[in-house]
């Protein structure tokens, strides 16, 4: 399961890194989609990809079972559980 720690439109992501695109690439090895802009790199969700990249966010995310944080461009809607406490 995915935590969302901090979701944002694009626009205010591309300001806060100071960016003026976010490119969308594919991992030629893995068949993946991935997302960069100068030194940003985030997974890309496939759903998104499938809507056409409407309505899109970028979250910071992190992995239940990994530990992992890590940026995600994907709809807006998609996933949408943040932690509000551990115990």
């Amino acid at each position: 399961m995915l935590n969302f720690i901090k979701t944002m439109s694009v626009n205010d992501f591309k300001d806060s890194v100071g960016v003026q695109s976010i490119d969308i690439k594919r991992n030629l090895k893995t068949g993946k989609p991935f997302f960069s802009c100068g030194k940003i790199t985030g997974v890309v969700s496939a759903k998104c990809l499938d809507e056409g990249l409407r309505e899109v966010v970028v979250s910071k995310v992190e992995s239940d079972e990994t530990g992992e944080v890590f940026l995600m461009l994907h709809s807006k809607g998609e996933g949408g559980v943040q932690r509000l406490a551990s115990l």
